[in-house]
């Protein structure tokens, strides 16, 4: 199963290619990580989620720990108060995805007792989407997880691998150009674009409900 698929499934929640590489694991990853805190830091967004062409990040200011393509990446360093930017509900559009442009999005944020941020969507009838930032060996990552009616379930681990203010880029670190998951998180609002081999799948431009 494509992470397109999912994606596309996930995004449909609240509303009514080649080979992929291998999944790291089967069923959700909540509560498996647990990690101290990073120390934060500020920083204003300068990037701007969906101004990508074909995947690859074109802000002028982008720290990039390799360019996509040449080889395995590495990971960057993140801080707790980016990760803390994207607590709480939030609800919006999503257009561009593989199922056309959907209308209404539900996504909530909460931190685990593992200390690990998570996301959840989830219809009660088998379709749930995942998104849990956690700290594994001193580093933030992602782990996005779906699930299918069925119990059909594919997880992806992806690491910061760009910055660009408040702009961060995570990516699956030995599958450069795969899948490629912007981010920017700011007071008020929680814009996401999906790239999967620097086609683009979905951007979220999502709220805090009133």
């Amino acid at each position: 199963m494509k992470f397109a698929s999912f994606l596309a499934a996930a995004a449909s929640l609240t509303v009514g290619c080649a080979s992929d590489p291998a999944p790291i694991a089967q069923g959700s990853t909540s509560g498996e990580t647990s990690g101290s805190a990073a120390s934060s830091s500020g920083g204003s967004s300068s990037g701007s989620v969906g101004s990508t062409s074909g995947g690859e990040s074109t802000g002028e200011g982008a720290e990039a720990s390799s360019s996509s393509g040449s080889g395995a990446l590495q990971p960057l360093e993140l801080d707790r108060a980016w990760v803390t930017g994207l607590e709480g509900a939030w609800l919006g559009p999503v257009v561009g995805t593989p199922l056309g442009d959907l209308r209404q999005f539900y996504w909530e944020f909460a931190w685990t007792d593992a200390d690990a941020l998570l996301g959840v969507a989830d219809n009660g009838m088998g379709f749930r989407f995942e998104f849990e930032f956690a700290q594994r060996e001193g580093q933030w990552m992602l782990v996005e997880t779906g699930t299918l009616p069925g119990d059909m379930t594919q997880s992806y681990a992806l690491h910061p691998v760009s910055r660009d203010g408040d702009l961060v880029r995570f990516e699956v670190l030995d599958q450069p150009g795969y899948l490629q998951v912007d981010i920017l998180p700011s007071e008020g609002s929680f814009e996401m674009a999906v790239f999967v081999r620097g086609e683009a799948h979905g951007t979220f431009d999502l709220a805090h409900p009133s």
